[in-house]
């Protein structure tokens, strides 16, 4: 298999972070959290709106459900930071001490994840993949499974990032 692309970075805490970051707040449940979050919100403020021109105080049921509808979307901030410490208690533990060097092989048939943590490659193919995204440093790849495969953009010796992401859309990645 020829390698069309390859990409080798560092796993910092910065990567991590980054990756991790658009898998909790990118994603649709989150954006459904905070849509449903603001929704409910603004429901509470017309009701005690409502409820304060009827009566004249607002009832505790309502600042109950304002606080509520605040509630849901923290509950995704809280989750970032109890991954985000799970995730590197992780390679820590893979990694101990040492520096995670990543390497990524993409072929014609698919992709091929390398890491000094481990001793066995992962090889997917491309069917596996659901679609390609980026951020301001990385562009990845999101399998079936919801798992991200970070590259770093700045990490290519073999190709570009942009060329990179052309070709993973031509393989039928969305």
């Amino acid at each position: 298999m020829e390698t069309k692309f390859e990409c080798t970075y560092q796993m910092t805490e910065q990567i991590n972070d980054e990756s991790l970051k658009y898998l909790m707040f990118h994603r649709g449940n989150a954006v459904f959290a905070y849509v449903c979050g603001g929704l409910f919100f603004l429901w509470g403020v017309g009701l005690g709106v409502w409820a304060y021109t009827l009566t004249g105080s607002v009832p505790r049921q309502v600042w109950l459900m304002m606080f509520l509808a605040l509630l849901l979307p923290l509950t995704q901030v809280f989750m970032y930071f109890v991954a985000r410490r799970q995730r590197r208690a992780q390679w820590k533990e893979l990694a101990g001490d040492k520096p995670v060097t990543v390497t990524v092989r993409v072929t014609d048939t698919g992709l091929e994840y390398l890491s000094s943590a481990r001793t066995e490659p992962t090889v997917l193919r491309f069917n596996e993949f659901k679609r390609v995204v980026e951020t301001k440093n990385l562009l990845g790849l999101i399998s079936a499974g919801k798992i991200m495969y970070p590259m770093a953009k700045d990490g290519f010796t073999v190709g570009t990032a942009e060329d990179c992401r052309a070709f993973l859309h031509s393989k039928g990645i969305k």
